[in-house]
């Protein structure tokens, strides 16, 4: 009796793990073997299509000639803007005036210190100074004199008379300065300005060859980086508009548009960056090129000093979906993307490719509807940024039901 109860109880233990056993493969076994599938959410990410280039900047520039070759002082600075009848520049005619153009300016310099004032450790060691030359206290005037030279930073004049112990008052100094003056005029012509504008004394020989009135003239050799032209050596400075000015670009993209406004990527010899939005005025196009011309009064003072520049324009710049390329695929023609469909069938969605980038591909968004009007003129449900795209789209077909 009680082997045939433990005997039952063997087959009941049997029958209730069997039992188990197939509900655990009744709910796991279909995931084990469901098909899986890699997808990614599409990034909505601005595009940009931009066009590298060579530019030359052409500038209504001036220049001033010296066609004696003498030695030339300058006045203005380099980047002063100056008006109409402005003194420039000086020419030095005869002997060299080099000892006394560094006296002048030592002097003006000295001058000036004194006027402004001296700060208080300066002024009391002139005290201190003063007080030793009228105590017969000639020990101490050596220090005190290098101490106020230093101070005055003087290098090759000294701010002491040679034979005098006193320091020269700024009466003294300004009849030196005088003197030194009418010296310097009496060797001099005076260089003054014809027009307002920006002053540089950097010529490079472009400003006789591209000019801002004949556009037409600027051929594509001019952009190469070999192509060196002649400075002018009786140029001395030249005088710069400081309004509009012409960027010339040379580019083999020939889709451009004349009157549209563009943004500018401008980067310097000394990679320095500069960012512009300006209206293309004129084209001059050619079976394999375009000489584009952009107008602008813009930042003036900071690209006058160059000539060439590295540039990229912003062709275009638009919202759109990024993708990786490798999910794309194409069926009838028609290129596209495989989708997994919320209740579990992979599908093809038509996408408009705008660009690409690396391993990345740019699409349009659909219309508010998220459809999109395809190369036969239907209208076709394309993705949005919560379709799950299939990355490798290889692996599945269109209608392939996932288990």
């Amino acid at each position: 009796m009680t082997e045939r109860y433990n005997a039952g109880k063997k087959k009941m233990l049997i029958v209730i793990i069997l039992i188990f056993l197939m509900i655990v493969s009744i709910n796991f076994l279909p995931k084990l073997l469901r098909t899986k599938v890699n997808t990614i959410l599409p990034i909505e990410k601005n595009y940009t299509e931009k066009i590298k280039a060579n530019a030359l900047v052409l500038l209504p520039e001036i220049v001033y000639k010296n066609d004696s070759n003498s030695e030339v002082m300058r006045v203005a600075v380099e980047g002063q803007r100056v008006p109409v009848g402005a003194e420039v520049a000086n020419i030095l005619y005869g002997r060299d005036m080099t000892n006394q153009k560094d006296e002048l300016s030592d002097v003006e310099r000295r001058i000036k210190l004194l006027e402004d004032g001296l700060d208080s450790v300066l002024a009391d060691s002139v005290t201190s100074f003063q007080i030793s030359v009228s105590n017969n206290e000639y020990s101490n005037l050596r220090g005190l004199k290098e101490d106020i030279n230093i101070r005055l930073s003087i290098n090759e004049f000294s701010v002491f008379n040679e034979d005098s112990s006193n320091i020269e008052s700024i009466a003294e100094l300004k009849n030196r300065r005088d003197r030194l003056k009418a010296l310097l005029d009496s060797n001099l012509t005076r260089v003054y300005s014809h027009q307002s504008g920006i002053v540089s004394y950097e010529t490079d020989g472009y400003e006789e060859l591209l000019d801002i009135n004949n556009l037409e003239d600027i051929t594509p050799d001019k952009f190469t980086s070999t192509y060196k032209p002649k400075k002018n050596s009786e140029a001395i400075f030249k005088i710069i508009d400081g309004f509009d000015w012409i960027l010339s670009v040379l580019s083999d993209d020939l889709s451009l548009e004349v009157g549209t406004s563009y943004e500018l990527v401008l980067t310097d010899d000394e990679e320095n960056t500069y960012l512009l939005k300006a209206p293309l005025i004129m084209a001059n196009e050619t079976d394999a090129n375009a000489i584009y011309f952009f107008k602008s009064n813009l930042l003036m003072d900071k690209i006058y000093s160059h000539r060439r520049f590295e540039i990229e324009i912003v062709k275009e710049s638009r919202n759109a979906l990024r993708i990786p390329i490798e999910a794309l695929i194409e069926i009838d023609g028609e290129p596209g993307v495989l989708v997994k469909e919320y209740y579990g069938v992979i599908r093809f969605r038509p996408v408009i490719i705008i660009g690409t980038e690396e391993n990345f591909c740019y699409v349009e968004h659909g219309d508010s509807y998220g459809y999109i009007e395809t190369n036969e003129g239907k209208r076709r449900k394309t993705i949005n940024i919560y379709t799950e795209v299939v990355t490798a789209p290889g692996k599945h077909t269109e209608g392939e039901i996932l288990q």
